[in-house]
Parts: structure tokens; C-alpha cells; sequence
């Protein structure tokens, strides 16, 4: 009986002894962190933060492209067709974003994997040193003239070394090295929200907005040219039932391109909706410079229509813009349009056309360099789901005033584009 009672309790004794330092191990359960709160469904996307958010998006677009381009430059006297086709992979978007406190602190990041995926075969210019003994030198190892005199360099002091300018061709990326297109961080209020990070500069109706809500595959040669550019910058901005506006200050060297410099370039846009179908902006948009310091400066001035109403669509831009031109050192002014309309006759269908006109220089009337081009397009678009889902044929002309290094000649393309936006 003692045996047993003596057994039972040592028993007992051990099991306390072993599970005590264990019990006092493990800490209390902490309460969980903001940062740490699981990913979790809601009505907005993924629950992350305070009870913020996460939105996943991504737009893709596949194009087939024909082009037929009258080449009057390589054939002088003559015009031949010169037609070319490929498949392109147009887009491959991928965007996150959401907030992190609701309507306090927002975050945003979207790459494109697609602008990687693309080259163009492009002449550089290299400097090429004059092989030693092709020229004659003088006692002291000066390069002479076939007159015997001596060359002199820009200093205006003797050469003993030549370097000539020579060219190469190499593949080059088409637009950029970089995936990154967008990030911005921003503060939310009840009338402005201030955001730091890399986005559109807000010049061309068409060029501010989503390519996923074109209403042609490609945009109009105006918006590209002067709009639809990436900056690094501070942006202010807030959109109410009637009224858009953005103030935003960019450095002005262009997407994913750091730099030190003091001038910087101030946007404003303004959006005013008086009826939901019915909207009318303005763009002023200069670099911020000393007076009489134009060198590398530019500016943008735009109005714009847009009409949407019971399956019609109107749309126009007109961009007057001054930029610097490093060869005649002066800002030169350019300027361009468009009008677009569409029509969906029935459900899925529309029909489009476009016509515009992009002249980079309204001084310059030299046939030899002048760079006024009209444009004029057509398109029959399936769109299921809208712009959620959608196939476009469209066809665009091209139409040089004058024949340029640039434009050689009128070019007509197709272009065959699919798209899935979510």
C-alpha cells in the first residue's frame, strides 16, 4: 500500500517536473500586428492593414500588325510598296493596388513585363580613332594637312590624335529597359489626395488614361507625341461628382531616370462633368525656368470634349505645344488634333472612326523637313464585355504633307487586336 502510494506520487512528481519548464516557455499569444494580418476576402479584394485592401488588375494585349508604307526616299522618282507583318505581345500590365488605412493611406505598383519584349534594329554614332601613319606628322608628332599645315581642334590648339565620327547598327530595346511603369504612395483626405512616386503626366485626354479603355487599339499620333509620358514627381489630386483636378511637379527627365536638377515641371489639369455623360478638360503644363533660360524646356496647352451617351461616342483633343530644339536653340512650336466618334448599332458591336493632324513644327514650311502628318482611321470592334474583353480591327493612314527622314512616305496599317482587361 505504501509501495503503491509512494509510486503514485513520484509518478506525479516527475510528470510536473518535466511539463513546468515547458508551461513557462511559451509566452502568451500576442495580438496580431497590421502588418501581419493574413490576406483574407472582401468586398474590395484582399483585406491587408486596418482594414484595408488589395486589388489585383492586369491588362493584356496581343496585336497582328500590317503595315504598308510607299517609300519615296531609297527610290528617288519612284514609289514602291515596302509591306511588313508581325505578331506583338502590346501589353502585359500587372497592377497591385489598394489601402492600407481606408481612405487614409493608398499604394500603388503596376509593371509590364511586355516592354522588354520588343527591339529595334538602331544606327549609333561612335567615335573612331584615325589609324597611326594615315596622315603625316611634323618633327614634334603633329598631324599635318595634305598643305602641310597643322589641324587644329575645336581649342583652336594643334592635334597630335584623330578621332572621326562612325556609325553601327545594334539592337536597341523599343521603349524602355525598365518594367516599371507605375508606383505611388499616397495620403488620402476628404478633398485632395497627395501622392509621391512615378506616373502619367496628366497632358492628352488619351494619353492620362488606362490603354486598356482605347477606343482604338493604338492612340492618335497627337497624344503620343506630346502625351501619354511616365515622370518620377508629387502629384495632388481628387475627383468629385463634377469636377477632376491635378496639380502635380515632375522632375522632367522622364520614366525611371533619376537626376539632380533644379528645374522641375508644374502640370495642372481640370475635368468638369456637368451631366455624367458629358465632360470638358483643360492641360497647361511648362517647365519651370529663369526667363530667358529656354535650353531643354517645353510646354503643353490642351482642351478636350468627351461625349458618351445611349451607345454614341464623341471624342477630340487639340495640344499647341513649344519644345526646344537643340539645333536651331530655340523653342519651337508644335501642334495637333484628333476627333474620334463611335457607334454600337447593336449589342457587342461598334463602329469607329478617327481623323487628326500632327505638325511638330507650324514655322518650319521646308519641304525637306517639314513634319505635318493627318491621320485618318476606321475600326469594327467585338466587344462582349467591354473593355473587360474585347477584339479590334482597326485600320489607320498616315499621310505626310512633305516626305521626311521620319515619314518617308504615306504608310497604311491594320492591326488586329485582342485584349483581356481585369
Amino acid at each position: 500500500m505504501h509501495t503503491q502510494r509512494f509510486i503514485s506520487i513520484a509518478t506525479a512528481l516527475l510528470l510536473v517536473a518535466t511539463t513546468a519548464p515547458t508551461m513557462a516557455q511559451t509566452p502568451p499569444t500576442p495580438a496580431t500586428k497590421p502588418d501581419a494580418v493574413p490576406l483574407a476576402k472582401s468586398a474590395e479584394g484582399l483585406t491587408v492593414g486596418l482594414g484595408g485592401f488589395l486589388k489585383i488588375s492586369m491588362l493584356l494585349q496581343a496585336w497582328y500588325q500590317v503595315k504598308d508604307l510607299k517609300d519615296t526616299v531609297t527610290t528617288p522618282g519612284k514609289t514602291t510598296d515596302t509591306w511588313t507583318n508581325a505578331l506583338r505581345l502590346r501589353r502585359a500590365e500587372f497592377q497591385v493596388k489598394g489601402e492600407l488605412m481606408p481612405k487614409r493611406i493608398a499604394y500603388g505598383l503596376m509593371i509590364d513585363p511586355a516592354k522588354l519584349a520588343e527591339t529595334k534594329e538602331t544606327t549609333l554614332t561612335v567615335d573612331v580613332p584615325m589609324p597611326d601613319g594615315f596622315l603625316p606628322k611634323d618633327k614634334d608628332g603633329y598631324l599635318l594637312k595634305a598643305d602641310g599645315t597643322q589641324f587644329l581642334g575645336s581649342d583652336g590648339k594643334p592635334m597630335k590624335t584623330l578621332t572621326l565620327k562612325g556609325s553601327t547598327k545594334s539592337k536597341q530595346s523599343a521603349s524602355t529597359f525598365s518594367i516599371l511603369q507605375d508606383f505611388w504612395i499616397s495620403v488620402l483626405t476628404d478633398y485632395a489626395d497627395i501622392s509621391v512616386g512615378q506616373f502619367k503626366i496628366p497632358v492628352s485626354y488619351e494619353g492620362f488614361n488606362s490603354s486598356g479603355v482605347l477606343l482604338f487599339a493604338e492612340r492618335s499620333l497627337v497624344s503620343s507625341a506630346f502625351g501619354d509620358k511616365r515622370d518620377l514627381g508629387v502629384r495632388i489630386d481628387k475627383r468629385f461628382k463634377y469636377v477632376y483636378y491635378n496639380v502635380s511637379l515632375f522632375n522632367g527627365a522622364g520614366a525611371n531616370n533619376f537626376e539632380f536638377d533644379h528645374r522641375k515641371e508644374l502640370a495642372a489639369r481640370v475635368e468638369i462633368t456637368p451631366l455624367p455623360w458629358l465632360m470638358f478638360g483643360g492641360v497647361a503644363y511648362a517647365t519651370l525656368r529663369p526667363a530667358g533660360k529656354d535650353d531643354n524646356a517645353k510646354e503643353r496647352y490642351e482642351a478636350d470634349v468627351r461625349l458618351d451617351t445611349h451607345g454614341f461616342l464623341f471624342q477630340a483633343e487639340y495640344i499647341r505645344a513649344r519644345d526646344w530644339d537643340a539645333t536651331l536653340k530655340k523653342l519651337v512650336t508644335g501642334q495637333g488634333f484628333y476627333t474620334s466618334a463611335a457607334y454600337s448599332p447593336v449589342p457587342e458591336w461598334q463602329i469607329a472612326v478617327r481623323g487628326g493632324l500632327l505638325d511638330e513644327d507650324v514655322l518650319d514650311l521646308t519641304p525637306a523637313t517639314r513634319t505635318r502628318v493627318w491621320e485618318f482611321g476606321g475600326g469594327l470592334h467585338w466587344m462582349p464585355l467591354g473593355h473587360a474583353a474585347n477584339l479590334k480591327l482597326d485600320y489607320f493612314l498616315y499621310k505626310p504633307t512633305h516626305t521626311t527622314p521620319t515619314r518617308k512616305g504615306t504608310e497604311h496599317q491594320v492591326v488586329l487586336a485582342a485584349q483581356v482587361r481585369f
